[in-house]
């Protein structure tokens, strides 16, 4: 099972699809009519937690993390030096903090969470938050 009465869990969660090296995060949302051809690329994301599991019911589970997270919506255009580059105007990451429940009907878990980075974001933009739902399958071993 996933514990008895009160267990531990770790999770990730990873969208990465740009290479990050190259990306200038400098760039404030005002600053974004520098650039031309502006178009919005990849969303990226990255989640790393671990926290306590706690059951309710022999079907029911609850669970709250703390762990680090990054995110960012990327553009890329041409800047004043009419170079392709790829920028975020968006950026968050910090300290990431989540919650959610399992339901276990036999071997098949269905999961739904919310979790949210802490981190500092430019003005006028929001804070990160991310809603999800998740389909596992728990195999025993004897």
């Amino acid at each position: 099972g996933f514990c008895k009465t009160f267990g531990w869990y770790a999770k990730t969660q990873i969208l990465l699809s740009l290479n990050r090296d190259r990306v200038n995060y400098d760039v404030l949302p005002s600053e974004t009519n520098q650039y031309k051809d502006l178009k919005k690329k990849e969303k990226n994301f990255i989640s790393i937690t671990t926290g306590p599991m706690y059951k309710l019911q022999d079907w029911l589970y609850v669970y709250a993390g703390l762990g680090y997270g990054d995110s960012g919506q990327y553009y890329a255009g041409f800047n004043d030096n009419s170079e392709y580059e790829f920028i975020c105007t968006n950026r968050c990451n910090g300290i990431t903090v989540e919650g959610g429940t399992v339901v276990r009907v036999g071997p098949v878990a269905l999961s739904a969470g919310y979790s949210t980075i802490l981190g500092k974001v430019h003005e006028n933009e929001k804070k990160y938050a991310d809603f999800h739902i998740g389909l596992g399958f728990s195999f025993r071993v004897k």
